[in-house]
């Protein structure tokens, strides 16, 4: 039987107290601007949950004035215009267990606990900068999706928001952080002839998007694997082996074997001197790139590729990140390194970390999930890297490529002799045996 998930219900959410005037205007960070218009995506699922909706949209309602940009609307890549609009909130149920959901995890399974739909996406006023969708099970479980307008929020923004939305439904009101909404803009005000900026909202392909998890004892093995003068963390040691085999399948279906380049993201917060606070909310982030041999037909070597990551660190650590604490200076470099990004007929790969961002630590109330995800990423060659349910070190791989170069990807020998397609959640090690009532 199919999963299928029908709306019972939509509205919006206000804050519980209106924003002050002067508060209205919104400005968005120079970093704000460049990102796409597209939506980030989470999506807890809990085994258990009370009658909570009620509870979830009051707390959100006493959250929204300390995160007033997200109850309202961005203009014209400038600013947000803090209406008071409100997220939507939509409710949801499935004709399924979780736990029978949880036997197939995939990619088109989890977008069915998110809200895509246009008409929640897209309102009278504006397109809403959040959007929540609880879906309740027939065993009493429930996902909740989460959606986030990029332009306001990377990983650490979304933890964060997520943090005081669960205090504040635990009823920890002295537990609700107050975020530092002002940070990015101060440093990196918008630019007026960003304005008008299109970018992209999806690539042109065919997408793929598949989930590969690589478990503690894989990971261990494969930074032993590539360990070389240097010792790789995890995040490094996948990323070059996802790198290095998708970089194989774009070849092998390529007509003209072209240069490869690897994007590595870096939560620019904790490079600055002194360090920003981790509640500082908006897009503070930047990539640096390592590049393949520069004949195109050259394997990718995955300990080249893992000494080139920690190079690369440095050399940005040393160079960009020092220029953008040069308040007079920031914007000016943040401009010239987008020139970075053209790298011309080569295939380029993105790997984004939300590892060891407590995201996973979502308690409303009723205990922590017994799993999160991601989903559906509307441009190829973009992989996302998140902890994997049960603690340990263990990674989840969210990699969406082109449809062709997918199929020969998942069947890579190299990578699945360190990550398993698509696997169950594990009910023993996630501790949904006990709550679903069988012993262990």
């Amino acid at each position: 039987m199919a999963t299928e998930v029908e709306i019972s219900s939509t509205e919006t959410i206000k804050p519980s107290s209106p924003t002050p005037t002067h508060l209205k205007n919104f400005s968005l960070s120079l970093l704000d601007q460049l990102n796409a218009p597209v939506f980030s995506k989470l999506v807890y699922f809990y085994p258990h949950a009370p009658s909570i909706s009620p509870t979830l949209k009051k707390s959100l309602s006493q959250i929204l004035p300390l995160f007033y940009p997200f109850a309202g609307r961005i203009r014209g890549n400038l600013y947000v215009d803090c209406t008071d609009d409100g997220p939507v909130f939509v409710e949801a149920r499935v004709n399924r267990s979780l736990e029978d959901v949880l036997k197939n995890p995939s990619d088109e399974v989890v977008r069915k606990f998110l809200s895509l739909d246009p008409r929640f996406c897209d309102t009278d006023s504006g397109r809403p900068l959040l959007v929540v969708q609880t879906s309740f099970f027939e065993c009493g479980g429930l996902a909740i999706g989460l959606l986030f307008f990029h332009k306001i929020a990377d990983a650490a923004t979304m933890a964060t928001f997520v943090s005081a939305w669960a205090a504040a439904a635990r009823g920890s009101g002295n537990a609700v952080r107050s975020p530092e909404l002002l940070t990015a803009s101060s440093l990196y005000p918008p630019k007026d002839f960003l304005s008008n900026l299109q970018i992209p909202s999806c690539s042109k392909e065919k997408i793929s998007t598949k989930r590969f998890v690589f478990d503690s004892s894989n990971v261990a093995a494969l930074k032993a694997e590539s360990a070389g003068k240097i010792r790789p963390t995890r995040v490094e040691s996948v990323s070059a082996l996802i790198w290095k085999c998708a970089a194989k399948a774009a070849r092998s279906n390529a007509p003209k074997k072209k240069p490869s380049v690897l994007f590595q993201s870096v939560n620019l917060r904790t490079r600055f001197d002194p360090q920003l606070p981790e509640n500082s909310t908006g897009n503070i982030v930047g990539y640096f790139p390592v590049a393949s041999p520069e004949e195109g037909g050259d394997e990718i070597d995955l300990l080249r590729s893992v000494e080139g990551l920690k190079r690369g660190l440095i050399e940005f650590c040393n160079g960009y990140v020092k220029k953008l604490q040069e308040r007079e200076n920031g914007c000016s470099a943040i401009l010239e390194r987008m020139k970075v990004f053209d790298m011309g007929d080569a295939d380029t790969y993105t790997v984004t970390s939300w590892c060891r961002f407590p995201m996973q630590e979502a308690d409303f109330g009723w205990g922590k999930p017994v799993w999160l995800a991601t989903a559906y990423l509307p441009f190829k060659n973009i992989v996302v890297l998140m902890d994997s349910g049960g603690g340990g070190g263990g990674v989840e791989a969210w990699v969406s490529l082109k449809d062709e170069d997918m199929a020969a990807f998942e069947r890579d020998p190299e990578l699945l002799a360190y990550a398993s397609l698509n696997p169950p959640i594990s009910f023993l090690q996630s501790g949904v045996d006990y709550l679903f009532g069988r012993s262990k």
